[in-house]
């Protein structure tokens, strides 16, 4: 009997029917789409990391109404850096604080603005300072706030205060 020589043929498919080709084509794609991604990524946040960057920065003069800014304690109203400033001292949840805002921002928009500081009655060191009568003195530890109080410094004294929703609202209309 003679005997056929058969030619084994390579398979080079796998079960699924991908040849190993396919399969480094499909894994460079995947590396590709996964680089892509990961660029994207990197991009917004780079881009997003210069926006708020750039924002903060432009918010930190002194003329901006930034709460975080320009916060003090009212204990130290009396010396700041400038010799003419408004100080405003808004009680605790006080339903119109959003139109002392607005009117504040309006003012320092403008050219002329002075700085404004902002003394935030939450904290625990302005917290003494809340009590039943409002009470304006020359001495600082001696004042009591019942209500918002919008106060002008000059020369580190206070040259005027307003004391109420009224008198506050309408002076930093005035100063608008």
């Amino acid at each position: 009997m003679s005997k056929i020589k058969t030619k084994k043929v390579v398979n080079n498919k796998n079960n699924q029917g991908y040849t190993e080709e396919d399969n480094q084509k499909q894994v460079k794609w995947l590396l590709i789409i996964s680089i892509i991604i990961a660029i994207v990524f990197m991009s917004f946040y780079f881009l997003t990391q210069y926006i708020v960057e750039k924002r903060t920065s432009s918010h930190n003069t002194v003329n901006k109404y930034e709460f975080e800014d320009e916060s003090i304690l009212l204990s130290q109203m009396l010396k700041q850096k400038e010799e003419e400033y408004y100080v405003i001292a808004i009680k605790p949840n006080d339903p119109l604080t959003d139109q002392y805002n607005s009117g504040l921002v309006a003012y320092i928009q403008s050219e002329d603005s002075l700085p404004v500081y902002y003394v935030d009655m939450t904290k625990a060191m302005n917290k003494q300072v809340l009590g039943d009568e409002t009470k304006i003195t020359d001495d600082v530890r001696d004042i009591r706030l019942a209500e918002t109080t919008l106060f002008h410094i000059k020369d580190g004294e206070i040259s005027d205060s307003y004391s109420g929703a009224n008198k506050v609202i309408n002076q930093i209309n005035i100063l608008s």
